[in-house]
C-alpha cells in the first residue's frame, strides 16, 4: 500500500502533513512541532507508534501500514478555558462526517470515542495547553482503524472500515477526508457557530435515544442522556427521572 499522504488543497487543519514510518507517537511528535513554533494545522502521521497513547493513559493498538494514526497541531487562542469542550466536539464531528461520507455510519460516544454500533472503529485524544483564560495550544490525536483485520490486544470491542465495509480503502483519501470535515468544523468553531456544532455532536450521540445501563462508583443503573453541559459533563436521567451529571471517567457505558 502507498505510503505517501498528500497535502489537502486549502484550509488550516492539514496544510502541512508530515510522514514519518515509526515514532514513539504522534503527540509526541507534534509536540516537538509545537517547540518549533510549527504553523497552525500541521498534521503528523507515521505508520507505526511505539508508544502509542489513548484515552486513561491506555496503549493504542494499531497495525503498522493498514490504519492512520495522526496528531494536528492548532492554536486556538479564540477558544476561552470555559469553551474547551468545543475543540472535542470539533475533531469527533469531523470523524464522524469523514466516516458517513466514505459509506460508514458512526457514532460519538461521549466524549469523543467513534463507534459503529457497539464497535470501536476510532479514538480521539486531546491535549491542551492554557495561557491565561484561553488556549495556547492544542494537540488533537486520532487513532482511525481503516484496513485492520484481525486485533491482538485485549481491547474488548475493535472494528476497522474494512471490516464494516467489506473491502479495503486508500489511506490517503480517508486521511483527505478526515481533515477536510475537521478543518469546517474548526472554521464553524472560529466563526461563532456553537449551536450547529453543538446540534450536530449530540444528534450524533452514541445511545443518544433510549434507557441503558451504565456504571458510577460501584453502582450499575439504568439512565438516558438527556443533555451534555456546556462544558463537557454528561447529564443522565435514571429511573427514578433523577438527573445526575459526570465528569470524564466519572461514569462507564456498560456494552
Amino acid at each position: 500500500m502507498s505510503k505517501t499522504f498528500t497535502n489537502r488543497i486549502g484550509g488550516v487543519i492539514g496544510s502541512n502533513v508530515v510522514y514519518e514510518p515509526v515514532a514513539e507517537s504522534t503527540n509526541t511528535e507534534a509536540t516537538l512541532a509545537l517547540a518549533r513554533k510549527e504553523p497552525e494545522g500541521a498534521t503528523y502521521i507515521v505508520d507505526f507508534q511505539t508508544k502509542g497513547r489513548g484515552q486513561r493513559g491506555n496503549f493504542w493498538e494499531s497495525e503498522e501500514g493498514k490504519n492512520l494514526t495522526f496528531s494536528i497541531l492548532t492554536y486556538p487562542g479564540f477558544v476561552e478555558v470555559y469553551d474547551h469542550f468545543y475543540l472535542s466536539k470539533v475533531v469527533a464531528n469531523g470523524v464522524v462526517q469523514a466516516l458517513e461520507q466514505l459509506g460508514v455510519r458512526a457514532k460519538i460516544k461521549w466524549p469523543n470515542d467513534i463507534y459503529v454500533g457497539d464497535l470501536k472503529v476510532a479514538g480521539i485524544l486531546i491535549e491542551n495547553g492554557l495561557m491565561g483564560n484561553c488556549l495556547s495550544h492544542s494537540i488533537w490525536g486520532i487513532g482511525l482503524n481503516v484496513n485492520q483485520q484481525a486485533f491482538a490486544s485485549d481491547a474488548p470491542n475493535p472494528t476497522s472500515m474494512a471490516l464494516i465495509l467489506g473491502r479495503e480503502l486508500g489511506r490517503n483519501e480517508v486521511l483527505q477526508a478526515v481533515l477536510g470535515a475537521i478543518d469546517g468544523w474548526y472554521a464553524k468553531l472560529r466563526n461563532g457557530e456553537k449551536a450547529d456544532i453543538d446540534a450536530y455532536y449530540f444528534n450524533a450521540l452514541y445511545r443518544s435515544q433510549g434507557v441503558y445501563w451504565f456504571m458510577a462508583d460501584g453502582e450499575r443503573f439504568r439512565a438516558s442522556i438527556k443533555e451534555i453541559q456546556h462544558t463537557g459533563e454528561l447529564v443522565l436521567e435514571d429511573e427514578r427521572g433523577a438527573l445526575r451529571s459526570f465528569a470524564f471517567k466519572e461514569v462507564a457505558f456498560i456494552i
